[in-house]
């Protein structure tokens, strides 16, 4: 059997699903954020589609940090703001916390209304996975954090929308909105 080159692109608004789903940040910030119009749509007939069907979407503790992040440099692009002021200047950040915990909240409630199992990243075998993919496919970290997670949980199904970065990994199936 020939090894494949490329990640296997899925459609989620059309091919069946898989019964586990590993999700990257990018879904969930992307089902609360307004930024981008047609994937924010996408978003929402995706996760009636994991509700109905009953898909358990699993992700690494990773999903918290990188979505809050997300939330941050939103509110502060939306504002005219330099996206580092949170690193930079944080106590100028005053006038935008209601806005990321109002994000945040939904974030939370998002979670919670799906059937969701969260991988913790306490267990040294994830560390050596996430670590491995790291050096080998040259991801940033967060992406090593989502496909080590997604690979050490014997997995090979990621919901992305980082299809640039994905795509070249093989043997996993990349679901996404395109082709």
């Amino acid at each position: 059997m020939q090894e494949s080159t490329q990640a296997e692109l899925k459609h989620l608004l059309n091919d069946p699903l898989p019964k586990k789903i590993y999700c990257d940040s990018n879904f969930f910030v992307s089902c609360i954020l307004r930024n981008l119009p047609a994937r924010h749509k996408a978003c929402q007939a995706i996760l009636l589609r994991l509700i109905k069907e009953k898909t358990l979407v699993f992700f690494n503790t990773i999903v918290y940090y990188e979505s809050y992040i997300a939330f941050l440099k939103n509110i502060l692009e939306r504002s005219g703001r330099s996206k580092n002021l949170f690193v930079s200047k944080p106590e100028e950040m005053e006038p935008y916390i209601d806005i990321v915990k109002n994000d945040y909240n939904r974030l939370i409630e998002l979670i919670n209304g799906l059937y969701t199992l969260q991988i913790k990243g306490n267990d040294k075998n994830l560390i050596d996975s996430i670590l491995k993919i790291h050096v080998k496919h040259k991801l940033d970290v967060g992406d090593s954090f989502h496909l080590g997670t997604l690979l050490f949980s014997g997995e090979k199904d990621i919901l992305s929308f980082d299809i640039g970065d994905f795509k070249k990994i093989p043997n996993i199936n990349l679901w996404c909105n395109i082709y």
